[in-house]
C-alpha cells in the first residue's frame, strides 16, 4: 500500500473540487442558493466518494493492477482530499471577500474590521482545512473501495460457469400437453393346437360297372 499521488487521483480530485466550489459559487446567490440548499447538501456528500470512485476506475483504465482494496481506499481518499482542498479554499476566498466587502460598507473603522476579519480568517481556515481533509479521506476511500468492490463481483458473477439443468425424466407430450404413454408390446404368437389341414386326396376311380 503506497500513499502516491498518481495522475489519475490528481485528476479525479482537480475535478471534484471544481465541482465543489461551483456549487459553493452558486450558494452565494440569494435566492439561488436558497433554493438549491438541500441539492448542496446531497451533492457536497456526493462529490468525495464520486471523486475516490473515478480515481480508481481511472486508474484501471491507465494498467494498475486490480485485486488490492486497500490501495484502492486509499488512492480514493487522496482524491478525495484533493477535491475538498480545492473546494474548501475556494469556499474560504469567497468568504473572505464577501465578509470584506461588508465590513468596508458597514464599519466606519476599517482598522478594526480588517482585525477581527484576520481573526476570523486564521480559525476559519484550520477549521476548514482540518474538516475537509478527514471529510475527503473518509468519503473518498469509502468511494473508491466501494468501486473496487462492485468491479470484482462484477467480473467473479462474469466468470462463473453456467448452471446446467438436469435432464428431464418426464415422457414426451402429445399433442394436446398430456403426457404420451408408450404402446404395451404385442403379444406373442402361439401355434395352432389341432391337428394340421391336409389338402384333400382325389378319390380312387372304380372300374366300369357290369
Amino acid at each position: 500500500m503506497k500513499f502516491e499521488l498518481k495522475p489519475t487521483t490528481m485528476r479525479a480530485g482537480v475535478i471534484g473540487g471544481v465541482v465543489g466550489a461551483t456549487m459553493s459559487l452558486v450558494n452565494l446567490i440569494p435566492l439561488l442558493g436558497c433554493l438549491l440548499a438541500p441539492v448542496s447538501v446531497c451533492v457536497g456528500l456526493l462529490v468525495p466518494i464520486a471523486t475516490g470512485a473515478f480515481s480508481v476506475k481511472w486508474a484501471r483504465q491507465a494498467g494498475s493492477p486490480a485485486g488490492n482494496l486497500a490501495q484502492d481506499a486509499v488512492d480514493g481518499g487522496l482524491a478525495g482530499i484533493i477535491a475538498g482542498l480545492i473546494a474548501g479554499i475556494a469556499s474560504l476566498l469567497i468568504g473572505v471577500l464577501r465578509a470584506a466587502f461588508q465590513i468596508g460598507v458597514e464599519s466606519g473603522d476599517a482598522t478594526r474590521g480588517a482585525v477581527a476579519l484576520g481573526i476570523g480568517l486564521l480559525i476559519g481556515l484550520v477549521v476548514t482545512m482540518v474538516g475537509i481533509t478527514v471529510f475527503g479521506a473518509v468519503f473518498g476511500a469509502v468511494g473508491g473501495a466501494g468501486y473496487a468492490m462492485y468491479k470484482q463481483n462484477q467480473s467473479g458473477a462474469s466468470l462463473m460457469p453456467p448452471m446446467s439443468t438436469p435432464p428431464s425424466t418426464m415422457p414426451p407430450s402429445g399433442p394436446m400437453g398430456m403426457a404420451q404413454s408408450t404402446p404395451p408390446p404385442p403379444p406373442p404368437m402361439t401355434p395352432p393346437s389341432g391337428p394340421m389341414d391336409t389338402p384333400p386326396s382325389n378319390p380312387p376311380s372304380s372300374g366300369p360297372v357290369a
